[in-house]
């Protein structure tokens, strides 16, 4: 989506605080957004990174999050989960005017998490409110799921994790833990790398293969997100799959929408780790439900 305008589809940018705004539709208690690559960036500060791992120093990275979680409201509390690339989801589950911590592995194993503790997860789902999900990116995609009035989910879909179906995964933790209905959900795919800037090779095409017998995709829908070129080589729509993927996990079409934004051809606000190599930041994709 080369040259998209930040006003464009299901997010609203925000120049002052130098955030992408969330459109959420139909409830005023759903909150997310996604930081630009200067949010909180100050004099002599390279750039607005909000991974702690990723910033030169680390502390910076963390102030960034204080400031973040200060502009979005008042006794608010993080959970951001260690990304892998893979898909188990960290799931928050409000109990008793308590928030308990539980990590649903892919396998279908259960571990709780104490409070305190922050688990390794691509997927978190919360029905607490003040709850804020937050995880990084660069070029993989942030998948926001949101059932008005009820529950959210926040995921982070890369080529593994869109290949181990955590966008599907996603619905189904909604739908099993908060009784939501799938067609009630709303999601929104917000930027990432782009089609005309994604090649892939010959692993990814083998995982694709297993993805489209796991989640019951036609072929007519894998060559809808590929241009196949010489080699074994071809590029992919990895936001286009992951909304096929969400259809296909229950949500209607009509109720999910893709952001024309995309980190390789908007450098000027979104991060790419495939533009800058290992000196890309990270921006922090974020999603949680009002008191």
């Amino acid at each position: 989506m080369e040259g998209a305008r930040t006003g464009d589809g299901p997010f609203a940018y925000d120049s002052e605080n130098r955030i992408f705004w969330l459109r959420v539709r139909g409830t005023a208690t759903v909150v997310g957004g996604l930081t630009a690559r200067d949010f909180d960036r100050r004099p002599g500060e390279p750039w607005g990174n909000l991974s702690p791992s990723r910033e030169r120093d680390p502390a910076v990275a963390e102030r960034r999050r204080r400031t973040l979680l200060a502009l979005l409201g008042d006794e608010l509390r993080l959970a951001a989960p260690r990304l892998v690339h893979g898909a188990d989801a960290w799931v928050l589950e409000a109990q008793g005017g308590d928030c308990r911590g539980t990590l649903v592995r892919e396998n279908g194993e259960e571990e709780e998490i104490p409070a305190g503790d922050v688990p390794e997860a691509d997927i978190a789902a919360t029905d607490c409110p003040r709850v804020v999900l937050l995880m990084t990116y660069a070029d993989c995609l942030p998948l926001y799921l949101y059932a008005p009035g009820k529950a959210i989910a926040l995921a982070h879909a890369g080529w593994r994790g869109t290949v181990r179906n955590v966008a599907g995964r996603s619905v189904e933790l909604l739908v099993r833990t908060f009784g939501v209905e799938p067609r009630s959900l709303r999601a929104v795919v917000g930027p990432g790398i782009s089609r005309a800037a994604y090649e892939v090779g010959e692993d990814v095409l083998r995982a694709l293969e297993g993805l489209r017998e796991r989640a019951g995709l036609a072929d007519t829908e894998i060559e809808r997100v590929l241009d196949r070129g010489p080699g074994g080589r071809a590029r992919l729509d990895l936001a286009l799959l992951n909304a096929l993927l969400l259809q296909k996990a229950g949500i209607p079409e009509d109720r999910i929408e893709c952001s024309p934004l995309s980190t390789d051809g908007n450098g000027d606000l979104l991060f790419s780790h495939r533009r800058e190599g290992e000196k890309a930041g990270r921006m922090a994709a974020f999603l949680f439900l009002r008191a």
